[in-house]
């Protein structure tokens, strides 16, 4: 919901600066993503929802987008994006949390091996501890600045 949100990984190629940085751009006071069953949701913007509110709220659809989009809107400031960075090896240490695509934290780098270009990482959820090439997982995970 938050890659989705501010534009990042594959996001970020569909819809450069994310959902938000389009949605606020035209007028939107608030974004809100769910998942089909409601069950989890995102809110973004000054108004801090409830589920409840969430779910009595209608679905923005291609033609409401449309008529919103073509009316004249004062831009409302869109939120701070997190303050993230893409994994490098500037930020590749020993104790380094990684965080996924949605800024969760994923993973935790335990040692680094530069000359062999690899991060040994250890996974939150399961605790397994991989070798990993650097470039070839720096465009998914994210540090924090």
């Amino acid at each position: 919901m938050e890659a989705l949100a501010y534009g990042t990984l594959i996001y970020g190629r569909v819809l450069p600066g994310g959902v938000n940085d389009f949605a606020f751009g035209r007028g939107f006071r608030d974004i809100v993503y769910t998942n089909s069953e409601g069950s989890t949701y995102r809110s973004f913007g000054p108004t801090n929802l409830t589920r409840k509110q969430v779910q009595a709220m209608r679905e923005c659809t291609d033609t409401i987008a449309a008529k919103l989009s073509d009316a004249v809107a004062p831009s409302v400031p869109k939120p701070a994006a997190p303050a993230f960075e893409q994994l490098s090896w500037r930020a590749a240490k020993a104790g380094t949390k990684l965080y996924d695509g949605t800024y969760r934290h994923d993973a935790t780098i335990v040692s680094v091996d530069r000359a062999a270009g690899m991060i040994y990482v250890k996974y939150v959820r399961s605790g397994t501890t991989e070798a990993k090439l650097l470039e070839s997982v720096a465009r998914f995970w994210y540090v924090k600045k």
